[in-house]
């Protein structure tokens, strides 16, 4: 029996870039809303009313200063992270800690990696990855997360995502390829383009080798 896979975008001209790029595949397309509020309610909503094998969640970010030599691969997370949960100040992000309650922060993700993907991953970039509820808007934030995180690509959905996939015991892939450096406001200089086209080339590449039978 094929796999029942939903494909998750957080825009609508994200999802358009994507739509149609494999017509063998039965997928169902849905525009989840951008933020971890709206990410986190949106994949709830669907995952209350349909049954699915797989969640992918395909997007693009941005992506930290010190690595914009990589920005034009293609990356699929091996982890997700909440990155700015909890009290921040200047320089610093810290967990709050409130005695007999704890906070999920990190999501594990390469396992379903391994069970969907199998070993062929040549051609895309494999990291962790991080959710913001405020995209970085200067470097010493974005620095500061990449300190915080040790995740090089930031987006505003995947680990609300991953947290809604697990409590529905969903297995969740998310993909993202680079619009921009991390902290870089002015949009002349982003390629958002050229990272809708690595994105459609790269879940090109995914449907070739997911194990979906």
């Amino acid at each position: 029996m094929r796999l029942k896979i939903a494909l998750f975008c957080p825009t609508d001209f994200e999802l358009e870039a994507l739509k149609g790029v494999n017509k063998d595949i039965p997928i169902s397309y849905f525009t989840i809303g951008y933020g971890p509020p709206q990410a986190a309610f949106s994949t709830c909503k669907i995952l209350c009313r349909y049954d699915f094998d797989l969640v992918l969640l395909c997007g693009i970010a941005g992506i930290y200063k010190d690595f914009d030599n990589y920005k034009k691969e293609i990356f699929i997370a091996s982890e997700e992270i909440f990155g700015d949960l909890g009290r921040c100040d200047d320089n610093l992000i810290e967990p709050i800690e409130i005695k007999g309650m704890s906070q999920k922060r990190k999501f594990y993700l390469d396992k379903n990696i391994k069970n969907f993907l199998g070993s062929s991953l040549k051609e895309f970039f494999i990291t962790p990855m991080v959710t913001v509820s405020c995209s970085s808007g200067d470097y010493l934030r974005s620095q500061m997360i990449f300190e915080t995180t040790k995740a090089p690509i930031e987006n505003m959905e995947g680990a609300s995502c991953a947290l809604v996939c697990e409590h529905f015991k969903v297995p969740l892939i998310e993909m993202r390829t680079v619009s921009n450096i991390s902290g870089v406001k002015d949009k002349s200089q982003w390629d958002i383009d050229g990272a809708l086209e690595r994105l459609s080339r790269g879940i090109k590449k995914l449907f070739d080798i997911l194990e979906y039978d």
